[in-house]
């Protein structure tokens, strides 16, 4: 999703072997996708590319008053605290 956005990213693994190879793959026929079908509008681009919680995590992480704490690994690793 962020290289479909214009990012440069990569990403990483908890797996014992890196399953680089196989993530390279998948994003490649991702992004000819969304080229292919000219798909250009930001929550588009998520809609095709990316996990749904991504752009909640982001809305909420700009929005929310208290203290955040994001604990890494996925984006369901979102805590708030009031």
């Amino acid at each position: 999703m962020l290289r479909a956005l214009g990012y440069t990213a990569s990403v990483s693994s908890s797996h014992v072997e890196h399953p680089a190879t196989v993530k390279e793959e998948i994003c490649a026929a991702v992004m000819q996708r969304i080229e292919e079908e000219n798909i250009t509008d930001p929550l588009a681009i998520v809609r095709a590319a990316g996990d749904p919680m991504m752009p909640v995590c982001a809305g909420i992480a700009a929005t929310y008053p208290g203290t955040l704490v994001y604990a890494g690994g996925a984006p369901r690793c979102l805590r708030l605290q009031h």
